[in-house]
């Protein structure tokens, strides 16, 4: 019940994604909802195996040794911080060229890591204490994970920014946080496959509002004076 209900509120969150390709070309990709919907499908396919799956997973020694990083390089302080010091590097260490601004690929990447990472833990945690599904080991809350949410969202923004053959070591690193979390039995499988789903949806759509049309109040000198007019203009940054 707790999972259908994950549905309906993942559905809520939803906003048109509109993104560019490698070459800066605007094209229409697939939307938030459809990526939440991704999600929430999977989430409840898998729900009948969570157990099974903790119990197959939980308790091996190599696994708890190979997957231990995991849950310190998942972890938000850590993800936002990476998102920090690369806009810092950008803004102030890579040096401008002549007569350009301190805005670089660096600094863009940085600050689209931070609002994803923002984004994606709203959700999470609104979700969390919404559906109050208890993790594994008894304790509250569990769906979704966060962990995963917070690595699939770096995946996802460097995707959109260098495309998918330069991020695949950071998919890899996303599904290496949502791992962890299923050994260190924190979380079901259906909670860290809607996490993966929630954090993927935000790193899209915080990437695609760049370039997009929005709308300004511009003053216009007419005939014995002055008036306002509602302009439509193009996001350039």
């Amino acid at each position: 019940m707790k999972i259908a209900l994950a549905i309906l509120i993942s559905m809520t969150l939803a906003t048109p994604l509109a993104a560019q390709d490698e070459t800066g070309s605007s094209v229409r990709r697939k939307s938030t909802w459809v990526l939440l919907g991704i999600g929430a499908a999977s989430a409840l396919t898998t729900h009948p195996a969570d157990s099974y799956v903790e119990s197959h997973i939980v308790g091996n020694t190599s696994a708890n040794r190979i997957f231990a990083v995991g849950k310190w390089a998942g972890s938000t302080y850590v993800q936002i911080g990476a998102g920090v010091g690369l806009w810092v590097a950008g803004r102030y260490i890579v040096a401008p060229a002549i007569d350009e601004s301190r805005t670089n690929r660096f600094s863009e990447i940085g600050f689209d890591l931070i609002r994803a990472q923002i984004v994606s833990q709203v959700v999470v945690h609104g979700m969390k204490y919404s559906i109050r599904r208890d993790r594994p080991t008894g304790e509250c809350c569990a769906f979704p994970s966060g962990h995963a949410a917070t690595a699939f969202a770096l995946a996802s923004v460097l995707e959109r920014h260098l495309g998918y053959r330069a991020s695949w070591p950071a998919l890899v690193g996303a599904t290496y946080v949502a791992t962890s979390r299923l050994v260190d039995d924190r979380h079901f499988l259906s909670d860290v496959l809607m996490g993966a789903g929630v954090g993927t949806a935000a790193g899209w759509t915080v990437v695609g509002t760049r370039g997009r049309s929005g709308y300004a109040l511009q003053p216009v000198p007419v005939k014995g004076g002055m008036m306002i007019a509602f302009t439509r203009v193009k996001d350039e940054s």
